[in-house]
């Protein structure tokens, strides 16, 4: 059983650091003006990760997450 938590606590944590990098990736390509002919890709991805971020919420509630309560979320 702690196995399988520590399994989904890793991919929680993997999926907040490739949340990052989509920001990062949107940050950096914003000033280019490059991006107005994939606005609406970018939009997307924008909107799924924000999903993520509910996601994520959502998970760290649970008392077991990463071994510890975090209700202070």
């Amino acid at each position: 059983m702690l196995v399988t938590q520590k399994s989904r606590d890793d991919r929680i944590i993997r999926l907040a650091g490739m949340m990052s990098d989509v920001f990062t990736f949107v940050h950096d390509a914003e000033p280019l003006k490059a991006i107005e002919g994939h606005i609406k890709t970018i939009t997307l991805l924008i909107q799924q990760v924000t999903e993520c971020g509910y996601f994520i919420a959502d998970y760290a509630k649970d008392n077991y997450f990463c071994g510890s309560p975090l209700a202070t979320l």
